[in-house]
């Protein structure tokens, strides 16, 4: 829910203000839905000649999760449904201890290394192979207390291609929020 205000109040470059509250995605007690729609134009004049313009569409995504036991047990879905048809994304189940200073994770993911940047070109993101456009299936284990948060995965190291008997990946971090 942070997320979700964050994103509507701080994060927006133009704050619309719509007269309601804050949408979170909740639909029900233990259901939220939420999307992400992206796009680009370009405009380009040059003297004498046509004004072109262009609009693209860069990614249309839909997110699901249902909490099946409340603050506990939960799954989730990140599907692009756009451009180019349907692609998984993410698809997991996640168990948090009674304390929520500890988690379980299990299934397609986004793994826990580097920054999560969208510029896929980033030399961290092409160097390790690990980025936003490569879940892989696995289980991770994360651990958060205070300002510390941690995270240990293992996973089929495929990126989410077919799977083979050899080659696991581990990957894993650590990091201090002050």
């Amino acid at each position: 829910a942070f997320g979700d205000v964050f994103a509507q109040t701080v994060l927006a470059a133009q704050h619309l203000d719509t007269g309601m509250d804050n949408w979170t995605g909740q639909l029900g007690s233990y259901l939220r839905a939420g999307g992400d729609l992206r796009f680009h134009a370009t405009v380009t004049q040059v003297p004498h000649t046509k004004t072109v313009q262009q609009f693209a569409l860069e990614q249309t995504r839909v997110y699901l999760e249902a909490e099946v036991i409340p603050n506990r047990l939960l799954a989730y879905v990140d599907e692009q449904v756009a451009p180019g048809g349907a692609l998984n994304r993410e698809a997991y189940v996640m168990y948090w201890s009674a304390t929520h200073d500890w988690y379980l994770k299990a299934g397609q993911m986004y793994l826990p290394f580097g920054l999560r940047l969208q510029d896929q070109s980033a030399f961290i993101l092409t160097t390790t192979g690990i980025n936003m456009a490569t879940p892989d299936h696995g289980v991770e284990f994360g651990w958060e207390h205070g300002h510390w948060d941690a995270q240990i995965a293992v996973s089929n190291g495929t990126a989410g291609g077919p799977v083979t008997s050899n080659g696991k990946q581990s990957s894993g971090q650590l990091s201090f929020m002050s």
